[in-house]
């Protein structure tokens, strides 16, 4: 692999856009019957903007380990943390944590994992050190007890129940900022709308007291009205605010979307999602030709992919699949590298997911 990689190199000249780098993802074993109960997490091995290899770290049955539902997370380009909070050592090929719960969260400053296990018998929150392997039950668990949308440095939660939000402290006490956010939905959903939250800093977030009436709230309950966007009719299971690399953005089901300048107190229509590393996807998908990517303003692709894109520099990968399919059920990922300026096809059976992007 190395002699591959070195010609690679003197192939595509001394300058690097897109250092080495490795895309962890996972794919589903196929058996002859069709889709069968294995996962096997795998490593793209990218050398100066081409794959060379693809190495298979762990194969296993879902009841020992699964990835297909829920977030999984990358620390330290090392663990691959599922949802559940079960975790693979991509060094040593290993699974070495079977969670007994659910993830509640990730301590970067102690590369810990809280673990929340509610179980008959058990009940409680539990850390995990990644480098030791050593587990115990946290006594005084305080915010890593409360699910709820994390603040910036970790520090706080804040909680949507009904109309009402709820600020929550270091020591896990809560205090209730206020009633009256709506969160309007249409009668399809399955489930009651809580409260859009997004952070603005540690002291504010952004919420809404009625359909696109958005508003700050900080840590004390004070609200300030902030921007009117002319939406009535209720969506799905409610609007969204959330987060792209760069904006605030304000959401109506999958055709509307606003960018909200809470500084200026002004909105403008979301037209490309800010990825990071210089990449960006058109936040609308063509019927004919899928999304706009572009990289430092420049175009480098039409793809049917969805907008859940992962980035390094000078890379960026999405799953995608035919025009007009359901990207339920993609065909793969697609991967471009700003050095050898093409896209790579890496084909998987569903389901089949992109994780993120380690160093070799």
């Amino acid at each position: 692999m190395l002699a591959t990689a070195t010609l690679f190199s003197s192939l595509l000249g001394s300058r690097a856009e897109a250092p080495d780098r490795d895309l962890i993802a996972f794919e589903n074993v196929k058996s002859p019957g069709g889709i069968s109960s294995v996962e096997s997490l795998v490593r793209y091995h990218f050398r100066r903007g081409l794959m060379v290899a693809k190495e298979e770290i762990l194969t296993a049955n879902i009841g020992q380990i699964r990835y297909d539902i829920g977030e999984n997370h990358l620390v330290d380009g090392r663990y691959v943390v599922t949802n559940w909070g079960d975790v693979v050592d991509l060094e040593t090929h290993k699974q070495i944590y079977k969670s007994r719960g659910e993830l509640a969260g990730i301590d970067s400053d102690t590369d810990s994992l809280k673990i929340r296990v509610d179980r008959t018998g058990e009940n409680g929150i539990y850390n995990f050190e990644l480098r030791t392997g050593q587990e115990k039950l946290i006594r005084k668990p305080g915010i890593w007890a409360i699910d709820g949308v994390i603040s910036p440095n970790g520090q706080f939660r804040a909680v949507g129940e009904g109309n009402r939000i709820w600020f929550y402290g270091a020591d896990g006490k809560g205090v209730l900022l206020g009633s009256g956010f709506e969160n309007e939905s249409s009668p399809s959903c399955s489930s009651f709308p809580k409260p859009p939250i997004v952070w603005i800093d540690d002291s504010r977030i952004l919420s809404q007291r009625g359909n696109g009436d958005l508003v700050l709230v900080d840590r004390t309950g004070r609200i300030e009205s902030v921007v009117k966007i002319p939406v009535s009719d209720p969506i799905a299971c409610g609007f969204e605010l959330w987060r792209d690399a760069q904006d605030v953005i304000f959401r109506a089901g999958s055709e509307h979307a606003w960018i909200i300048d809470v500084q200026r107190k002004t909105y403008s229509p979301y037209v490309w999602e800010q990825v990071g590393n210089g990449f960006e996807i058109s936040f609308h998908q063509d019927a004919r030709e899928g999304r706009v990517i572009r990289y430092q303003g420049e175009e480098i692709g039409r793809l049917w992919c969805d907008d859940e894109a992962l980035t390094a520099p000078g890379y960026i990968s999405v799953t995608y699949g035919a025009v007009g399919s359901n990207l339920g059920y993609p065909k793969g990922f697609m991967v471009w590298s700003a050095d050898s300026r093409k896209w790579t096809t890496l084909d998987a059976d569903w389901p089949g997911r992109i994780i993120g992007w380690a160093t070799p």
